[in-house]
């Protein structure tokens, strides 16, 4: 059931309520990371750092999809699909400039992408599972 745009105000309230904190999903996406960098131990185009997985196309993996859940209940369901669409788009656009800008090879933003997505889902269950809990209680 979609909520009216008019209920806007109480998505502060639902994102404090329900929301996996902020600092540990960074920190969960840099560990992870940083494990992948130093394990997979593969340099950058033209003997950079480290460069597997890409962290920029990880983070963007990460991040727009748990934004677009945040107005899932308050916008329409075309606007909701809308949203997720536009963050598919940005986080293809975030992996190609990386290899554009030849700091990465294709597979190191492949490999962040399917972390960001990875983190993103994990995070996304937990935020549904206190969703129906807070529901159940309230």
């Amino acid at each position: 059931m979609d909520r009216q745009p008019a209920e806007a105000p109480g998505l502060l309230a639902r994102t404090v309520r329900e929301s996996p904190s902020a600092d540990a999903r960074l920190h969960a996406l840099w560990t992870l990371e940083g494990l992948g960098k130093v394990s997979i131990g593969r340099s950058r185009p033209g003997g950079m750092r480290l460069g597997f997985p890409s962290g920029h196309t990880a983070a963007a993996a990460a991040f727009y999809p748990m934004a677009c859940y945040f107005f899932e209940d308050v916008v329409r369901r075309w606007v909701k699909y809308a949203l997720y669409a536009l963050a598919a788009v940005l986080i293809v656009l975030v992996a190609l400039s990386r290899m554009v800008l030849r700091v990465h090879w294709p597979l190191d933003v492949v490999g962040g992408a399917v972390l960001g997505v990875t983190i993103a889902l994990l995070l996304l269950a937990i935020a549904r599972r206190r969703s129906v809990r807070l529901r159940r209680a309230g």
